[in-house]
Order: C-alpha cells, then structure tokens, then sequence
C-alpha cells in the first residue's frame, strides 16, 4: 500500500491505482488572491504551468480583486512582501482561478511554510480598478512570521517588476514546481535571492547618489 498526502484530501492507494488518482473537479477548487511577486504575471505562470511565458493563458485564470482590512508589507532584506491585519486598509490583487488541483497544490508549495493559507472574502474590480458588487469567497496567504521581520512600509509591486522579477526567473528557468519548501534545491534558491536583493538596493542608492552630485555640479 502506498499513503499518499493530497492537500487537505488524504487518500490510500494501491500501486496499480496510483496513476488514476481522483481529481477535485475545477469548480470545487476555491480560488486565492495572491497579492505579492505572484502578481507579476510571468512569475505566475511559472509557478502554475512550468513556463514563463505562458501568459495569455494564466491572463485567462485572473482577476482583478482587493482585500479590505489587511495591508502589504516588505519582508526585511527581501523582494516579496507579507499580508497582515490591519484595520482600514486594502490590498489590491488578482483572484487566481484553478483549471485543475495541481495548480492549485504549486502555490502552496511556492508560498512555503511562513505563509498561512486563510479563507475571507474578496471583491472584484473592473478593468479600470473600480469596485464592483461581486464579492467571492477566496483564500489567501498570510504572513505566519514575526511581525519584527516587516518593514511596516508598502511593498511595490512595480518595483519588483522592473527591477528583480527578470533575475527571479533566470534562477527559476528549467525548474518547475512543486519543488518542496523544504528541498535543499528551494532553500539555496530563496538564499540567492535573499543575498542578492541588498546588493541591488546598495546599488541602486549608489547610483542615485552619483547622478545628484552630477545634476548639481
């Protein structure tokens, strides 16, 4: 006999049936806001599908959504960011539909250990960002870290974009999930990114720094 772990479903096979495993149907899956890297559509699809540049396709699964009473946050010397309560506060996102249980089952191995899978409720947004009256029952992760491990300032998504997000999937290109939070391969990865991220921020500070000096004089 083989017991094989399945989300929050556990199921016992036997050898001969292993490969004819049943399915959550698409429809029962119930959908996640993701709020941080995960909003980098490229990053998304990798993380989903094995491929960055299956975009159109994971357009497909996405819409725009908020959260209210819980606020974004950087996570101290890192790119991404945690969600925490917060009184009065929204996030703004996507609500990611799943075409099979296997999506679903990446992000949580993507989304690792310091991250709490916690159901609320998220509205949808038009395409121009306004709120609509169509609210859906969603899950999303929250932080499950030490608050002291938070900037307590708003993480940008535009930043990471246009500054980390290329670097991230050089690093993740020729990989895909799920690769275990715990796996040596995962952990050297997220230490690379880790180490990296101060260096650019010195950088970049450097930069700035260089082209003020050459602007006054």
């Amino acid at each position: 006999m083989i017991f094989r772990p399945y989300h929050t479903l556990t199921t016992i096979v036997t050898s001969e049936e292993k490969d004819v495993l049943p399915q959550e149907s698409a429809e029962s899956l119930t959908p996640v806001f993701v709020y941080g890297t995960l909003c980098a559509v490229p990053l998304l699809a990798w993380a989903l599908m094995g491929d960055a540049s299956q975009t159109d396709a994971v357009k497909r699964l996405i819409r725009p959504a908020r959260i209210e009473g819980f606020a974004r946050y950087g996570v101290k010397s890192c790119d991404y960011p945690a969600a925490v309560k917060c009184d009065g506060s929204e996030i703004r996102g996507y609500l990611v539909t799943f075409t099979n249980s296997s999506q679903r089952k990446k992000l949580d191995d993507f989304e690792g250990e310091i991250y709490s899978p916690t159901y609320l409720t998220a509205q949808i947004l038009n395409q121009n960002g306004e709120t609509s009256r169509q609210y859906v029952d969603a899950e999303t992760y929250l932080w499950n870290g030490s608050l002291e491990n938070l900037t307590m300032e708003p993480w940008d998504l535009e930043g990471f974009i246009e500054e980390r997000l290329e670097d991230w999937l050089d690093l993740f290109d020729g990989m895909e999930l799920p690769l275990s939070p715990k796996s040596d391969c995962f952990e050297a990865i997220k230490k690379i990114l880790d180490t990296i991220s101060p260096f650019y921020k010195l950088v970049d500070v450097a930069s700035n720094c260089i082209f003020d000096k050459l602007a006054h004089e």
